[in-house]
């Protein structure tokens, strides 16, 4: 599935869901009020978008019945992406509309429930499953995106009847590779926050003083992940592995736990409530013996020990630590998971440096300058490599020509939206060209590896866009835009300079090709899956089942290793030419992008 390095921009750039408990009940008996808190909280969020221009900021509700989206930083921009931050206050607007509707909203399913007899604790559980399913719709998207976290910040106690769901959030974020950042802002203790932030791998703190809650945001928790390797954050003093029991959701120190399905009980059950299998107590004098024989009779009747376990609890003595088996067992166990981990980390570190390293070339193509120049069919053009924080205006002004003249068909009412897209993607640092060109005057092509295309002195007909980034933790060459002019096309160029790209690739290390490819641009798809070999991709719309009418497009991959094609690529009756396709054609097709 997907994850959290699919298709990152760069290291430093950010994808922050804010978490943002709104719950009466706490904030009518605190020492801060709302407002001065929702203050801090936009002035954080003010200073995260300000730290990089493609960080993005989600705000969601936490109230006491419900939770929701108030604020998207992505949507909120989208209708003028190339605004400055001067517009932020007014877009920080919608946000406060939105939430006093959301709290007017909650208050009144408060009133609703007011007979129930339930802890005044936040839906912390819905939130967070809200946060990682829009994660993970922006992993499978096909859009580059930053790198996402999750931010808590919570007041409100505990509610020990939402454990089971908040855990399965916790090591969904694990999965994911999702930190989950907590800042308590409350007088007790969150043992929930505490494990998800140890977990995850995220910073939990607990600030002192709440009139310098901004203090403690913007110097803890507007770092980003790639920089929180150079600086000092909080460690955790001690953490509260407390858990709840299934039978009446309270915080337990000891309990009962079930050896099959691992449910956690406050008292005895001769029947497991969850699995439903008959259990019995086992004496903790039997715990010093190598082997803990099952008596036959025992093993007849279908019956399952159960023992008595300390679950998280940092105070008392540990019955299992008086013969030291269980102990080793621990040990050994937390070994292992703590090598797995970072084996991990290491393996997701030497992947982001290869991307570095492969990102930072000047120019790919030096090391195929045989390459740079196509001569055939009538057709002779060079080479030359760009990149996007390098392009003059003349040549972007000519970028902007030929998307619209090639793409526009594609997209139709739509095209305007995506041609303000295309035009910030361009620029970015870590876009790299391959223009096709040829000469005014007619004069030789000569190698060089410093060449520089400059205005005026030649003429693009053509031009590949593309960025080594992640797709599901494995290295890839993404291609964003291939455009011809309709002059030389059908001359074999699109196959030669795909064949390039491959090369590149290689000589990189990546581990795939990947593309996108608009469902109604049925020679492409046919161009693209019968003549050059290309599959639908495990991560392409038809395959993670997002709906037709919202994707309108396939994520095509052609694998490199093993590992790549275990990954992203379909089974091979799942990768038919759409019927829509017609006879392959010996001409360039454009691909489109909508990351």
């Amino acid at each position: 599935m997907a994850s959290a390095a699919s298709k990152l921009y760069s290291d430093d750039v950010s994808l922050l869901v804010l978490l943002l408990d709104t719950n009466p009940f706490f904030w009518s008996s605190t020492s801060i009020t709302f407002s001065q808190f929702l203050s801090h909280v936009l002035a954080f969020l003010n200073a995260v978008l300000g730290l990089n221009q493609l960080n993005q900021v989600v705000v969601i509700a936490t109230g006491y019945s419900s939770c929701d989206y108030i604020y998207d930083s992505s949507l909120a921009s989208s209708g003028n992406i190339e605004s400055s931050r001067t517009g932020t206050p007014a877009l920080f607007a919608s946000l406060l509309e939105k939430l006093e509707d959301f709290i007017a909203k909650d208050e009144e399913l408060i009133k609703e429930h007011e007979h129930e007899d339930r802890i005044a604790s936040s839906l912390l559980s819905g939130s967070l499953s809200m946060a990682l399913c829009y994660i993970q719709r922006v992993f499978r998207s096909g859009h580059l995106h930053p790198q996402p976290r999750i931010l808590c910040l919570q007041g409100s106690p505990d509610g020990p009847e939402q454990y089971v769901a908040v855990m399965n959030s916790i090591f969904s974020a694990q999965r994911l590779m999702v930190p989950i950042d907590s800042c308590y802002i409350g007088t007790q203790s969150s043992a929930f926050l505490q494990q998800a932030s140890y977990i995850t791998g995220g910073v939990h703190h607990t600030p002192k003083q709440l009139d310098g809650l901004f203090q403690y945001l913007t110097t803890i928790f507007a770092t980003d992940l790639h920089s929180r390797g150079f600086v000092q954050l909080p460690k955790p003093v001690g953490v509260d592995f407390r858990a709840s029991c299934f039978c009446h959701k309270k915080t337990i120190d000891m309990g009962y736990i079930c050896s099959v399905c691992l449910s956690i009980f406050c008292e005895h059950h001769k029947k497991c409530s969850t699995c439903g299998l008959n259990l019995m107590v086992l004496h903790l004098s039997l715990i010093g013996r190598e082997k803990l024989p099952i008596p036959k009779i025992l093993e007849k009747k279908g019956l399952v020990l159960t023992s008595y376990i300390v679950v998280g609890s940092d105070s008392g003595p540990n019955p299992f630590d008086a013969s030291g088996y269980n102990r080793n067992h621990l040990r050994e166990k937390e070994g292992r998971t703590e090598r797995e981990r970072s084996s991990i980390l290491e393996k997701k570190r030497t992947i982001h440096d290869l991307i570095k390293r492969a990102s930072s070339i000047s120019d790919p193509l030096s090391p195929f300058d045989s390459f740079r120049r196509y001569r055939k069919n009538d057709l002779s053009v060079y080479l030359e490599s760009g990149r996007g924080d390098r392009l003059s205006s003349s040549v972007k002004q000519h970028i902007r020509k030929l998307l619209k003249t090639n793409m526009e068909g594609f997209y139709g009412s739509n095209w305007p939206l995506q041609a303000k897209v295309k035009r910030k993607e361009m620029s970015c640092a870590d876009a790299h060209y391959i223009f096709v060109c040829e000469l005014c005057d007619g004069k030789a092509y000569e190698t060089s590896t410093r060449r520089i295309f400059t205005e005026g002195c030649n003429q693009i007909d053509g031009f590949v866009h593309y960025r080594f980034t992640l797709e599901e933790e494995i290295p890839v060459l993404y291609v964003y835009e291939i455009q011809l002019e309709s002059r030389i096309q059908g001359k074999g160029l699109g196959e030669f300079l795909m064949q390039l790209i491959e090369l590149i690739a290689s000589k990189n290390r990546m581990s795939a090709i990947v593309l996108t490819v608009q469902t109604s641009n049925a020679l492409a798809m046919t161009f693209y899956m019968s003549k050059l070999g290309y599959k639908i991709s495990s991560i392409s719309p038809s395959k993670t089942n997002i709906p037709t009418i919202l994707a309108k497009y396939e994520i095509l991959c052609k694998t490199l290793d093993s590992e790549a094609k275990s990954v992203l690529e379909t089974r091979s009756d799942e990768d038919l030419v759409p019927s829509m396709a017609v006879q392959t054609r010996d001409r360039e097709i454009q691909n489109t992008s909508n990351a």
